[in-house]
């Protein structure tokens, strides 16, 4: 299914990475490499993530709303800027009296 097929480009794009750091003379171990790569998969998310919400979340939710098997999917990319903002700025918000 499509996390095979995931598993398949990471471990792909892992293995080309490992090489060009040997290629250049830089050894780093498989598990370093792998966390690098997930890392940056992570950020790139994040950004597509923010420009999502910036300035295409209400054509995103019609689209959702018209093809409803889509809207995991956008819903996904919707709320992953919001939780990471949280969790990385943990604001202190309180009821009001």
């Amino acid at each position: 299914g499509p996390a095979a097929v995931a598993l398949s480009l990471f471990s792909a794009e892992l293995t080309k990475k490992q090489r060009e750091l040997r290629r250049v003379g830089v050894t780093l171990s498989i598990g370093r490499v792998a966390v690098a790569l997930g890392r940056e998969h992570a950020a790139a998310l994040y950004h597509l993530s923010t420009n999502a919400v910036r300035y295409y979340s209400l054509p995103l939710l019609v689209i959702g709303g018209i093809q409803p098997s889509g809207l995991p999917a956008i819903l996904l990319l919707l709320i992953v800027a919001p939780l990471a903002d949280h969790r990385r700025l943990r604001p202190q918000l309180s009821l009001p009296v």
